[in-house]
């Protein structure tokens, strides 16, 4: 189910929206006109369970599952994941581009 609310009616209520979504989606309306959309994330049971749901606590979780599942959450970045995805790289990279070089003259 969907519910629409004004952006005044959810500043208001919003403590109290967030905790009531349970699966439902909330519209949000400025002057009659749609503005955004307050989506609830779901999360399996095993997230759940983690004492003092702490955000990094459930990332960390929801990394160490298998990869191949989709998540609404961003996972946490890890430095040098990306090592030896870059093929190729020109020689001239790091030169100065022509366009530049009466900079700073």
């Amino acid at each position: 189910m969907t519910y629409t609310l004004t952006i005044a009616e959810a500043k208001q209520k919003l403590e109290e929206l967030i905790t009531s979504l349970d699966g439902n989606d909330v519209i949000l309306t400025s002057n009659g006109v749609p503005m955004a959309k307050i989506l609830p994330i779901t999360l399996p049971n095993t997230y759940l369970q983690i004492e003092n749901t702490d955000r990094s606590k459930i990332l960390h979780a929801m990394q160490a599952e298998d990869s191949t599942q989709k998540s609404t959450a961003q996972l946490v970045r890890k430095a040098g994941s990306s090592e030896g995805l870059i093929i190729y790289m020109a020689d001239d990279f790091d030169a100065p581009l022509d366009e530049f070089k009466d900079y700073g003259k």
